[in-house]
């Protein structure tokens, strides 16, 4: 996409298409870690907390949480 800016004609590049891939599989590898951390705490028998699951998946607990709400229902 070319812009003029100030009588300059300005190149711009769509950085959103070569981020979203990359956001798209890190997003991907956080829940399958979360769901695996949880399916190990169910067989386990032990306690399943954001925190837990987040230091056991190796994310932070905010995603844990996100994550956890999704397949604590599902499992």
């Amino acid at each position: 996409m070319k812009v003029k800016l100030f009588g300059w004609l300005i190149s711009i590049e769509r950085v959103e298409d070569k981020i979203a891939p990359a956001v798209l599989a890190k997003k991907s590898r956080a829940q399958k870690a979360v769901k695996k951390a949880v399916g190990e705490l169910k067989k386990e028998g032990a306690k399943i907390t954001p925190s837990i699951v987040a230091k056991r998946a190796g994310v932070s607990p905010h995603t844990a949480k996100k994550y956890m709400q999704e397949f604590l229902v599902k499992l």
